[in-house]
Parts: structure tokens; C-alpha cells; sequence
């Protein structure tokens, strides 16, 4: 399957997100895009440490979403909609 799998920078005073860094990758399924964006965390160049991973299928739907950073940002997720294993 296509996902894009996206890195963000959360703002805590605003909640604003700034988008860091962006892949579009074929994978076979979610549990191999969550390990393939572990590994771009590590290994993707970009302008700062990110605190939101994202992926998203090819039509746009949210198949995985996670802070990679202090839980205060938990909270700013919290508003998200979550698509976990085995929903449509």
C-alpha cells in the first residue's frame, strides 16, 4: 500500500503543527510503515526534532498518529481522529 508518512513540530502556546518533513513510501502494510517512520526519524534530514508522526493512506485517511515527544503533546492529539487496526 501508498502511505505518506509526515513529521511535525507542535507549537504549545497556539497548538499550531509546522509539517518538518514528508516521504511517500509503499509498504506492505501498517506495522511496516510504523517501523519504516521510526527509522526516518533517525535518518530524515530535517530543520528540527519533530513531536508528531503521521501516516496517512494514499486517499488521505489517517492510519496511524503518535507524539515522539514529551506527553504534554498528548493533548493536542487528543482532537484527532484515529483509525486503529481492523476499522474502516
Amino acid at each position: 500500500m501508498n502511505v505518506v508518512i509526515e513529521f511535525y513540530r507542535l507549537r504549545e502556546l497556539d497548538n499550531a503543527h509546522a509539517l518538518l518533513g514528508r516521504a511517500t513510501c509503499d509498504v506492505i502494510d501498517t506495522d511496516a510503515a510504523i517501523g519504516l517512520a521510526r527509522s526516518l526519524f533517525r535518518t530524515l534530514d530535517m530543520p528540527q526534532d519533530p513531536d508528531i508522526v503521521s501516516i496517512n493512506d494514499d486517499l488521505g485517511l489517517e492510519l496511524y498518529c503518535a507524539t515522539v515527544r514529551p506527553v504534554w503533546k498528548e493533548a493536542a492529539l487528543s482532537k484527532r481522529r484515529f483509525i486503529h487496526k481492523g476499522q474502516q
